[in-house]
């Protein structure tokens, strides 16, 4: 029984013996959001992290670092042992992934970014010095409706999008 009182628990995320849940108070204004830590298999709490700021996302556990969205700053990256906030990627936040050692960050309705986690992990690499690279695609008409959902494989992304005249279209982009 993983224990949370008083806060709603919006969302949770799986990896191996650990289970990261997402919180927020159940009364009052919205002000801070909680990141828990939980062992599943004992249902002891390990780790518990109070973030400001309002909700921006479901955060992602790539053990020891909790990933979490904000809906000001872009992504907040946490040492979650250390209770500590290695950075804060300032950037907008439609979606984002991890695939073995890269974070995708779909910013815009046709833009993904892509960092080196093991740079973004780390606080000894200053922001403004992060390898980023871009993908963009060509849009067709205007951009409205649903986000892009986004799908990263071995040597392409996948980008599913909708055109402002109700057409699905699917993106395969190579990437070398």
């Amino acid at each position: 029984d993983l224990v949370h009182r008083k806060y709603w628990v919006l969302g949770a995320y799986l990896e191996g013996a650990n289970v990261l849940t997402l919180s927020l108070p159940a009364c009052g204004s919205v002000t801070s959001r909680e990141l828990k830590l939980w062992n599943i298999l004992d249902g002891v709490c390990a780790h518990t992290i109070v973030a400001a700021g309002a909700l921006g996302g479901l955060p992602v556990l790539r053990f020891p670092f909790a990933f979490l969205p904000t809906a000001s700053k872009g992504l907040e990256v946490w040492d979650l042992p250390k209770n500590e906030k290695i950075r804060s990627i300032a950037t907008n936040i439609f979606s984002y992934r991890l695939k073995n050692q890269f974070l995708y960050i779909l910013n815009k309705h046709s833009k993904l970014k892509i960092y080196k986690l093991k740079e973004v992990t780390s606080n000894s690499v200053p922001g403004d010095k992060l390898w980023c690279r871009e993908i963009c695609w060509p849009v067709d008409g205007p951009n409205i409706g649903s986000i892009p959902k986004f799908q990263i494989e071995r040597a392409r992304a996948l980008i599913l999008t909708t055109t402002g005249n109700a057409q699905d279209v699917l993106l395969v982009i190579k990437m070398n």
